[in-house]
């Protein structure tokens, strides 16, 4: 039984309660220019809203969930003081509370969607399971010989995120060196049975190791985020929680040891010390690298309104995927950062494709995330199943990346996904015949 077969107003409750105080707290911050009860009430909140959804409908990776996770718990706790990492000011908060504001209008309005019946998966024929190895295979191949071509481990190298781009230095093997990933998430999207093969576990695994190795952190993770996300609209019991936090303590684990390389003592030493930015201890900048991961990119917010027009980008970063098919590319962002972390949030690229009516965006994409996640889920085809998972990496990933940060997700892999399901049809009716 999945979660789609429960009235979607039952998280009308969660939403409004957000919407509610998230109001509150804003009208506190703009009359009175202080946001020190802020992150305070916003984790009670998130808290509350990630227990009670598990409490009362034994799930885990929903819209409202992955929403408080992100910007109820882990934003707030980041708000603070750290070392090289001032507190958020009044300004940031004003926007981040805006921006919970607005999500929560984009859930309140998809919770009254019509809703669907839902409908028995339909398994891969045998031809469409060859097909799918077949890319798997043909990605193993392509980072073998991005291997050769590199000579070395990225991983391993004093830069791993330089020694990335070097590995990638041949842009067609780059290309089809990704598509394992998706191959991966089409099997067990569709056939179960497929994870009891032998061939296709042997070949994941060697597929996730070399991705592993070229310091693809980030595709690694989505990898494993997909397939949480497949498997998690289902209602969540004991057992099936015990086996999701493993798989959430191995996601954090690999995340925390490539983050290592990120920047070592060495690297922190030279930068931050050396140069008299900072006068602390260079371990304590190691262990706290993670902090800042995840909150410099809300204290670029100000460093965004003060140097880039409203609208600079024209909607280039949101329509991306388009721009793409027809040859051209989103315009870039000018650089924006604070001691060289340069990722910005759904809020300072939404700013920067649609000025003052970013809100409007957020209302948007909250109503599509929701709406995908409430309606789409139902039906199991393989792109839907597929797009339901990317909105919610995509509201997962929304403190870091945005839509031109993951056009690989929005563009090609959607493409290879209606693909597979097309033949898939096909084949089915040649059987039927």
């Amino acid at each position: 039984m999945t979660i789609l077969e429960k009235n979607n107003c039952s998280f009308l409750s969660n939403y409004f309660m957000m919407l509610l105080v998230s109001i509150l707290l804003w009208l506190e911050v703009y009359l009175f220019q202080t946001s020190f009860l802020v992150p305070y009430a916003l984790m009670i909140i998130g808290i509350i809203n990630i227990v009670s959804i598990y409490k009362n409908y034994k799930l885990l990776l929903t819209p409202v969930g992955l929403f408080s996770l992100i910007w109820l718990v882990i934003i707030p706790f980041c708000s603070f003081e750290y070392p090289l990492m001032r507190a958020m000011s009044v300004f940031e908060w004003n926007k981040v509370l805006l921006l919970i504001i607005f999500f929560s209008l984009g859930g309140l309005v998809s919770s009254f969607c019509k809703k669907k019946k839902s409908k028995k998966i339909q398994h891969l024929s045998n031809n469409t399971l060859i097909i799918n190895l077949l890319v798997l295979i043909i990605s193993i191949v392509s980072l073998i010989a991005l291997y050769v071509n590199y000579g070395g481990v990225p991983l391993f190298a004093q830069d791993a995120n330089v020694a990335k781009n070097m590995f990638r230095s041949i842009p067609f093997l780059s290309f089809l060196s990704y598509f394992g990933n998706i191959s991966i998430l089409i099997f067990i999207i569709n056939d179960d049975r497929i994870i009891k093969n032998k061939l296709f576990l042997l070949l994941s695994i060697i597929y996730v190791f070399l991705l592993i190795l070229s310091a693809e952190r980030f595709f690694v993770t989505l990898l494993i985020l997909s397939i949480a996300f497949v498997y998690c609209k289902q209602y969540i019991d004991i057992k099936l929680l015990k086996k999701f936090m493993l798989l959430v303590i191995l996601v954090f684990s690999i995340f925390m040891f490539v983050l290592c390389y990120r920047g070592n003592e060495e690297q922190k030493d030279l930068y931050f010390i050396q140069s008299g930015i900072y006068n602390g201890n260079a371990k304590t900048l190691v262990n706290t690298e993670i902090l800042r991961y995840f909150g410099m990119q809300e204290r670029v917010i100000t460093n965004t309104y003060l140097y880039i027009d409203p609208g600079y980008t024209k909607g280039s970063l949101t329509f991306s995927p388009f721009l793409k098919i027809i040859g051209k590319n989103s315009v870039e962002i000018p650089d924006v950062q604070i001691y060289g972390y340069t990722s910005k949030s759904i809020i300072t690229k939404t700013y920067a494709d649609f000025g003052h009516f970013w809100g409007i965006a957020i209302i948007i994409f909250s109503f599509i995330i929701n709406t995908s996640y409430y309606k789409f889920s139902r039906e199991n085809s393989l792109l839907s199943q597929y797009m339901n998972s990317v909105w919610l990496i995509f509201l997962l990933f929304s403190f870091y990346a945005y839509i031109d940060n993951l056009i690989i997700l929005f563009l090609y892999f959607p493409l290879y996904v209606w693909l597979i399901e097309i033949i898939n049809k096909n084949n089915k009716k040649e059987e039927i015949i």
